[in-house]
């Protein structure tokens, strides 16, 4: 018997999950504004953000959205990062990402 094109959907499905747990949007921390601002400075995927680190994407945010960009922003962008809550990034972390930030 010849597989048709929906044999194909369980797989394509699974891409498409794949996919989506991969854009900024879909990542914990990160909703439509945050990911609006990481877009418009070319982080769209959680690959991206990786790439850059949260503090070089914050730092690119920041330029566009002075006024928006807070310190949770960069809190929440290294908690995505880690897979947790952007209020459980440990304290000695935080002060990581700050003196990186000054430097």
């Amino acid at each position: 018997m010849k597989a048709g094109p929906a044999s194909n959907l369980p797989g394509l499905l699974s891409l498409f999950r794949l996919i989506e747990d991969f854009h900024v949007s879909s990542m914990r921390n990160i909703g439509p504004a945050s990911s609006r601002w990481l877009a418009a400075v070319g982080i769209e995927s959680l690959e991206d953000l990786e790439r850059v680190g949260a503090v070089e994407a914050f730092r690119r945010v920041r330029e566009i959205e002075p006024a928006k960009a807070s310190l949770n922003l960069l809190w929440a962008l290294q908690g995505a990062l880690m897979d947790i809550h952007w209020t459980d990034v440990p304290d000695e972390i935080k002060q990581s990402l700050i003196d990186e930030l000054d430097a």
